[in-house]
């Protein structure tokens, strides 16, 4: 539940970034600056999924490599 909401805030903010830079760098209207702010979370969440496919690295497999190759354990 917590992740969907990261997930959530993190396409507001790519919406907001969007909209705002279409609105008042490019001088674009109201309406095509919503779109520009619609599209660029699509995008990015496009991008991640086909990143995960192709099995690019991640920060996560990048620890998980990590962790496999050190035996050590930082944590307890």
């Amino acid at each position: 539940m917590i992740s969907f909401l990261l997930y959530l805030v993190g396409a507001g903010v790519l919406f907001a970034v969007g909209y705002f830079t279409a609105r008042l760098v490019f001088d674009l209207s109201e309406q095509r600056s919503m779109a520009v702010g619609a599209a660029l979370p699509v995008i990015y969440g496009a991008g991640r999924l086909i990143w995960l496919k192709l099995g690019l690295p991640t920060p996560f497999s990048d620890y998980d490599r990590w962790r496999s190759k050190d035996h050590r354990d930082y944590w307890s």
